[in-house]
């Protein structure tokens, strides 16, 4: 009988705190990260833990994971948060040259289809010249698309460009976090493509030059069919240029914008 009594009340007892206690919930989501162009030697550091390698399990923060970056030395070279995708997720390292520190991004979603007339552009610059011109200050690039070009003689030679440019706006020597989105509507009659200049601009929108001419920087071949480009501003020198004689000459930085990324 006491036997009886005693295993009553234990149980009484255990049902009565059952029914005061809360539920925890102590589940917490993973995410298999996936990191593109990993780095030999790099580490990823997310919420405060290291990893080596370009294929973790972490758990998903509430709102944002942190996220660090550093090189073989051991050095910072990205800093920023993400939040994160279940169950599995992929981010991109983006190590373009030594000139320009290493960011870690999203690519487009590939599914994404183009919207036409219209392109997405993040672009950074990685010329000491064209730093040094702009007093390494934030500066826009406005494109002008060719519309008609002539070449040969001196006297047959002539270009065209559109009247009214996009601009991508203060560009530094750090990836862009986010895409632009340049109008190129009235572009695209050019049967050269996304194909011409972009003048270079101060903070204040006013005409970076040298010795009064202004500067632009020559380009080609964009594919206008993909919609998102990452470009950036090779090293190169910058000169007079005066070959078609229906315009101004210019101080040109030639082919110096490369793509590091299309989709």
């Amino acid at each position: 009988m006491r036997i009886f009594l005693y295993t009553f009340f234990v149980a009484l007892a255990i049902c009565i705190s059952c029914e005061k206690g809360e539920l925890v919930d102590n589940y917490t989501p993973f995410t298999t990260l996936s990191i593109e162009n990993y780095v030999n030697g790099y580490k990823i550091e997310i919420d405060g833990h290291k990893y080596a390698t370009q294929s973790i399990k972490v758990p998903i923060a509430d709102n944002e994971n942190s996220f660090v970056l550093y090189n073989a030395a051991d050095e910072v070279e990205f800093e920023g948060s993400f939040q994160l995708k279940p169950d599995k997720d992929t981010l991109v390292l983006f190590k373009i040259n030594d000139d320009i520190p290493s960011a870690l991004m999203r690519k487009e979603n590939l599914n994404e289809p183009k919207e036409e007339g219209k392109l997405k552009f993040r672009i950074v610059n990685s010329n000491s010249e064209i730093t040094e011109l702009t007093n390494g200050e934030p500066f826009h690039l406005v494109f002008y698309q060719i519309l008609e070009r002539l070449s040969g003689p001196p006297a047959r030679r002539k270009v065209v460009y559109h009247e009214q440019g996009d601009t991508v706006f203060n560009i530094t020597n750090q990836l862009p976090d986010t895409y632009q989105i340049i109008d190129i509507t009235d572009n695209m009659e050019s049967v050269f493509g996304f194909d011409g200049r972009a003048q270079i601009l101060k903070e204040d929108f006013s005409p970076v030059t040298v010795e009064g001419v202004e500067i632009f920087v020559s380009y080609s071949s964009i594919d206008i069919n993909k919609g998102a480009h990452i470009l950036y501003l090779q090293e190169s020198t910058g000169s007079l240029f005066s070959f078609y004689p229906n315009i101004d000459p210019w101080w040109n930085f030639d082919t110096t914008l490369l793509s590091a990324y299309s989709n």
